[in-house]
């Protein structure tokens, strides 16, 4: 077995504050950017629309909060197996589960997204939203929805590439997906220039349009540098992605669960308090993403060194 101790994007080898630090940098403004998706669109709509659809999106993202969470399972699973194959010197291993975890991501998005777009009348009737919110809400988180096999992929791209040791290629993608959508968002809001006029529906479609479009940019990478095998994927290590990814999964999901449980009262309080809810919400959620941003970093660190037999390292 070959060591990959002084190979590019090895975490193996020298001091040990230097490496979490340049793992957690940037796996904390990449949960920040997924995180900032939805904040774009409700800064958008509630500029363009008004209040009702900045709570229709606040609400929506409670959601969208518990998907990408289920999301990031795949993420934080991947980064571990992957990286611990590459400490071991079996790049082709690591390439086969990454292939792996990117069908299965495809595949549980496209689950999740069919469960959720069945149940997007039950979850507002439940959130007692108004019916204004609702109506707006439920045309967002259904077109968002269409996309979300790609979102979930999106994390499985980031894996692939972290786990590697390369985090600078992942966080290229995903801000240039954040300026992308901050730009396109007004476009199919508003109907500027060429583009429908499409309400919070354009909110949507640009965010999982960029992402879609960053996932399959990443996929031609990946698969080009040898990070990635399609054509060869490793069923077994799903099982093992999902359990280690599971428990930081969790969190989110339960964070979301609480804020649609105190929607059911704040709804009471009218519209401008839906909407301090979602903002209260995104708030919150910051101190999420540097947890989530350590534990990713920590995933493919101790996976690499563990492989590479560095297990006091």
């Amino acid at each position: 077995m070959t060591s990959v101790a002084g190979t590019p994007g090895s975490l193996t080898v020298g001091p040990l504050r230097p490496v979490i630090l340049k793992l957690a940098a940037p796996a904390v403004a990449m949960m920040a950017c997924h995180f900032c998706f939805n904040l774009i669109d409700a800064i958008w709509v509630g500029h363009l629309i008004g209040p009702a659809a900045l709570a229709a999106v606040s609400t929506a993202g409670f959601y969208v909060w518990v998907l990408l969470s289920l999301g990031e399972m795949v993420e934080v699973g991947l980064i571990a197996v992957a990286a611990r194959r590459h400490g071991e010197g079996r790049p082709d291993a690591a390439a086969r589960a990454a292939g792996a975890a990117v069908l299965y991501a495809l595949a549980a998005g496209a689950v999740v997204a069919s469960v959720g777009f069945v149940l997007t009348d039950d979850l507002f009737r439940l959130m007692t939203v108004p019916p204004d919110v609702a109506t707006l809400g439920r045309r967002y988180l259904r077109t968002w929805l269409l996309g979300g096999p790609l979102v979930f992929g999106f994390f499985a791209i980031e894996a692939t590439f972290r786990a590697s040791g390369d985090t600078r290629t992942p966080f290229l993608l995903l801000m240039a997906s954040v300026l992308l959508s901050v730009g396109l968002d007004p476009l199919l809001i508003a109907g500027l220039g060429p583009f429908p006029r499409l309400g919070v529906e354009g909110a949507a479609l640009a965010s999982v349009m960029v992402r879609g479009g960053g996932f399959l940019i990443g996929i031609g990478i990946a698969w080009r540098r040898g990070l990635l095998r399609l054509d060869a994927p490793d069923w077994s290590a799903v099982p093992t992605v999902a359990r280690v990814g599971a428990p930081l999964s969790l969190a989110g999901v339960l964070l979301s669960i609480v804020y649609m449980w105190l929607t059911r009262y704040t709804s009471r309080f009218g519209t401008a308090a839906l909407a301090a809810l979602g903002v209260g919400h995104k708030v919150e959620g910051l101190g999420f993403i540097a947890i989530s941003g350590f534990a990713l970093s920590a995933s493919a660190l101790v996976g690499q060194n563990l492989g590479a037999g560095q297990e006091d390292r």
